[in-house]
């Protein structure tokens, strides 16, 4: 009975310790969105504005870690941080056209993804504004956009972005404010580049400046 009894501690500890562990990540996203919350409640934010903000963050949290990633992927030998990136990035890089150029280096594809940033918009949705700063550069990896002018309301009019396209291009080629207005015609997720994520890529690896030049000119949608 004794070392019956022990047996079955020893299992359904070594069970707990397990499960314990695969819910580790879990544990670390409560933890995260606790704390969004908390800074929330804090600042006193309206509640549609609470909601935005949690909605992103839970989409934020499927596409990043929520451990230091950066950090985890610094500490990997190179050959090993490209196949995790790629492997964790797949629909990216199966999506968006530039990764399969021929020019396209899995060093490259690595920098570039891991200085995009993930956003999403619901239909109807506003990504930005005429007048707003031109300093980000959009991917769909999943939804379809709209880019208008003043006076093109209607859904037929203006220029449709879908799927593996890019928007927002010739602002942020020029340094200029947007010309368009882009709207979510459907739930849309993509990735985004700022001008710092460009600027940091170059001056880390100023060797591969050409090859971005050249990936941005001949993918980028510059104009509506």
């Amino acid at each position: 009975m004794i070392l019956g009894a022990t047996i079955f501690g020893f299992v359904v500890g070594s069970v707990s310790s397990m499960v314990g562990k695969m819910d580790v990540g879990a544990a670390r996203l409560r933890e995260q969105m606790a704390m969004i919350k908390d800074y929330m409640r804090e600042q006193d934010l309206p509640r549609a504005m609470k909601l935005d903000i949690e909605n992103f963050f839970e989409f934020y949290f499927q596409r990043k870690s929520v451990f230091d990633e950066q950090k985890i992927l610094h500490d990997l030998p190179p050959f090993l941080r490209k196949k995790v990136v790629l492997f964790v990035n797949e629909d990216i890089v199966e999506k968006l056209p530039m990764f399969r150029d021929e020019i396209m280096t899995n060093e490259l594809a690595c920098i570039i993804i891991t200085a995009m940033q993930p956003s999403f918009q619901s239909a109807g949705g506003i990504i930005y504004q005429e007048g707003d700063a031109g300093s980000e550069l959009y991917f769909i990896i999943d939804g379809r956009i709209r880019l208008t002018v003043s006076g093109e309301e209607a859904s037929e009019k203006g220029q449709q972005i879908t799927e593996g396209g890019s928007f927002g291009g010739l602002e942020f080629i020029m340094g200029s404010e947007r010309s368009t207005r882009a709207v979510a015609e459907v739930y849309s997720n993509f990735m985004y580049l700022s001008h710092t994520a460009i600027d940091h890529i170059i001056e880390r690896v100023p060797d591969l400046s050409k090859q971005i030049q050249y990936i941005l000119s001949k993918y980028v949608t510059l104009s509506i």
